[in-house]
């Protein structure tokens, strides 16, 4: 991939944390021009300095996906500095726990403005100088979008929607040269790598104490998705990423003693 994105400018929603910090670095390892959103701004500090350290050349914007001013903002101070956009990477996301009993509206409303509507808004800015530079866009699905799991109502119907919003427009977007396609088999290989061990930012420690209920119901949807797809060689190379992953955690947390991570532990050697 080294230098094969030359020239070539792309957006990253999301790019302060996680799978989005993760696609901006290896971007700009590869020469991209990368434009890094977010919204904390000491984050964008040090994932703005991060890019220009694998010799990047980045523009990071303080941006909250949700407010349509501010994300039309992002895309014209992108095409201002460089000229144009060939690639947008829809990362940002939001989860939060909630039956259809116990998820309140404004927990709904929040995961569908973050994981669908900003999506939506950000594709219908990016299309038309896409279509000039026949770019791509990529949205960030998830496996809750293609199998149902108890608990994360409202996360489940938004990645759905978002995997629907990504099939429509790329039927759409195809005739004018916008290849457009959900991250859901490239989230598979590279789920743990990223979601439990992100590219040049190991922090399992941050994993196993932050909120560990709701990182112990990940870990069991990941599991139990490779489980209930059909079998497939890049799937069975997932799975084999994942229980890997999942041994670090194992070792991470041997010698702990807090509650929550006790539990991580019983949960990571059942599935080891």
């Amino acid at each position: 991939m080294e230098d094969s994105f030359a020239d070539k400018v792309v957006l990253v929603t999301g790019a302060t944390s996680g799978i989005g910090r993760a696609v901006a670095l290896k971007f700009a390892a590869a020469s991209a021009r990368v434009v890094a959103l977010g919204r904390d701004q000491a984050a964008l500090r040090e994932i703005e300095s991060a890019i220009k350290d694998v010799g990047g050349d980045p523009l990071a914007l303080t941006v909250d996906v949700t407010n349509t001013d501010q994300s039309q903002r992002a895309i014209n101070e992108t095409i201002d500095k460089f000229g144009g956009l060939h690639v947008l990477v829809n990362a940002a996301g939001h989860i939060s726990t909630g039956s259809i009993e116990s998820t309140s509206l404004a927990a709904w409303d929040a995961m569908m403005n973050v994981n669908l509507r900003s999506v939506f808004q950000l594709m219908q800015f990016a299309a038309q100088h896409l279509i000039k530079t026949r770019g791509n866009i990529v949205n960030l699905s998830s496996v809750t979008g293609l199998r149902s799991f108890p608990g994360v109502l409202a996360y489940c119907v938004s990645k759905a929607g978002l995997d629907q919003l990504t099939r429509c427009a790329a039927l759409e977007l195809a005739a004018q040269g916008i290849p457009e396609r959900s991250a859901e088999t490239i989230l598979y290989r590279m789920m743990n790598r990223t979601f439990l061990a992100q590219t040049g930012r190991l922090d399992l420690h941050q994993f196993s104490t932050d909120r560990p209920e709701a990182n112990l119901q990940m870990l069991n949807f990941q599991y139990t998705s490779f489980k209930s797809l059909r079998s497939d060689p890049e799937l069975e190379t997932a799975a084999s990423d994942s229980i890997e992953a999942l041994k670090k955690i194992v070792q991470f947390t041997k010698d702990t003693s807090a509650s929550g991570h006790i539990e991580l532990r019983k949960i990571c050697q059942a599935r080891t």
